[in-house]
């Protein structure tokens, strides 16, 4: 809050300066370079998905441009205006505007869910296949001004269409998908770029951010201009976390391990263990917990963590270790009576709700099993129990068995804006449910 109010009093010292000096500022060839140089860069990052493929960014480009002189008729405008309309959903509650649409991240997240339920077969072939079409291989995004290993592209957006503005997250979930289904494709052109990206777009801290490398500076959000929105990227748990998941399962898994060439494994090794030595430095010592920024909140952030120290037990571990019984203890903790997790969006503001606050969930109760079944018996009683829920609170629609998830648990900025992700109440289910089923195989053989 005292930045916050630092800010607000540096904007007001720099609105009653600017006021002195505008009748300089309208002669100076510095009035227009700036705008100019901003209306180009919103052209020259123009893609099918229109600026970022957000609603938001084509609504405020439509504006900026608009000021800018450009009219209504002109090409730009129109293809901004046709993505937004791309955006309209309409069903049985009227028409409204989505603020993205993300195909990648529900197709690989319910891909995986298929793989790990052993249901692999020409529909999730069809998948990868997708998924390597939409590959991005020729657009550099701004990651690279400021990060030339991360030079030759290999990652996915979250959107049809995104090419300047890949994501970790996502091309995580999309490598892991390609090699639970064929090991052998992360020496192929696709794995490789893909796994190349991902180590590149490693922070100096060991971390991962979602879109950019190192991008901690806060001063922007100093500036009242945008309240709520978050003008950097720095790395955090949960994305971090699920990265490790995947290099852990690559380090692991006996034939990506065996064919890897040994200059990339000794790389995956070095990113894991700087990966490990953020997590340990970014774990809360009290709770053994672990924050998430992108879902709600702790028990996605833990569960990350802990899906992927099993893989790296082979990796040398931090100095200082990274507590395991007492995250675990505290998803134990937090359960509640029904069998289910539940964590509301209180949390972000009030760290003493972590955790609770919320009925239980079919995405947050998956995390917490998920999360369990890395480090206990599937006999675990609180496993027995969660699983137990999700079999219970399982639902027929139209199209099959599903669950019902009216509480939002993705975030786009804490506090600001909240996202339903249509098939995170299906997909993490379906994972979490499947890797029980494998635990108990494994238990009787």
């Amino acid at each position: 809050m005292f930045y916050l109010q630092l800010g607000r009093l540096a904007c007001t010292i720099i609105d009653k300066a600017s006021s002195v000096v505008e009748p300089l500022l309208k002669r100076s060839m510095l009035r227009k370079h700036c705008p100019d140089q901003c209306v180009q860069y919103i052209v020259n990052h123009l893609d099918a998905g229109g600026f970022g493929s957000l609603t938001i960014s084509n609504f405020l480009c439509v504006v900026g441009l608009h000021a800018s002189g450009f009219p209504a008729s002109h090409p730009v405008m129109g293809h901004l205006t046709r993505a937004m309309q791309d955006a309209l959903w309409e069903d049985d509650d009227g028409l409204r505007m989505q603020v993205t649409i993300g195909p990648v991240w529900d197709t690989a997240l319910m891909t995986l869910g298929l793989l790990e339920t052993g249901l692999a077969d020409g529909r999730t072939d069809k998948s990868i296949k997708w998924f390597k079409d939409h590959q991005i291989l020729k657009t550099h995004g701004d990651y690279v001004v400021t990060n030339p290993r991360a030079s030759l592209p290999g990652g996915w957006s979250f959107q049809y269409c995104n090419e300047y503005f890949p994501d970790n997250d996502d091309t995580l979930v999309c490598l892991f998908a390609i090699i639970m289904r064929n090991p052998k494709e992360i020496n192929s052109a696709c794995g490789a770029r893909a796994l190349n990206w991902l180590l590149a777009m490693q922070g100096g801290d060991g971390g991962w951010g979602a879109y950019d490398i190192d991008n901690t500076s806060r001063i922007a959000n100093l500036f009242p201009f945008a309240d709520g929105v978050e003008f950097f990227d720095p790395s955090v748990p949960d994305i971090s976390g699920r990265v490790l998941e995947v290099l852990g399962y690559i380090l692991t898994d006996p034939t990506c391990s065996a064919i890897l060439p040994p200059a990339v494994y000794q790389r995956v090794r070095e990113a894991c263990r700087r990966g490990l030595r953020y997590l340990s430095r970014s774990q809360d010592k009290l709770t053994g917990t672990w924050w998430a920024r992108w879902h709600v909140n702790h028990l996605n952030g833990t569960s990350s963590v802990l899906c992927a120290l099993p893989h790296l037990k082979s990796v040398e571990q931090p100095e200082d270790g990274i507590l395991v019984e007492e995250p675990i203890a505290w998803i134990k903790a937090v359960q509640n009576p029904d069998g289910g997790w539940g964590e509301s969006l209180g949390t972000y503001r009030d760290g003493s709700l972590a955790g609770r606050g919320l009925v239980s969930t079919p995405s947050q109760t998956a995390w917490a099993v998920m999360g369990l079944l890395a480090h206990l018996p599937h006999t675990d009683p609180a496993i027995e129990r969660g699983v137990q829920y999700l079999i219970r609170t399982q639902v027929r629609s139209a199209t099959g068995v599903t669950w019902d998830q009216d509480a939002y648990v993705s975030v786009g900025f804490p506090n600001t804006l909240w996202l339903d992700f249509g098939c995170m109440k299906h997909g993490y289910p379906m994972v979490a449910l499947g890797r029980y089923l494998h635990a108990c195989k494994q238990s009787r053989e």
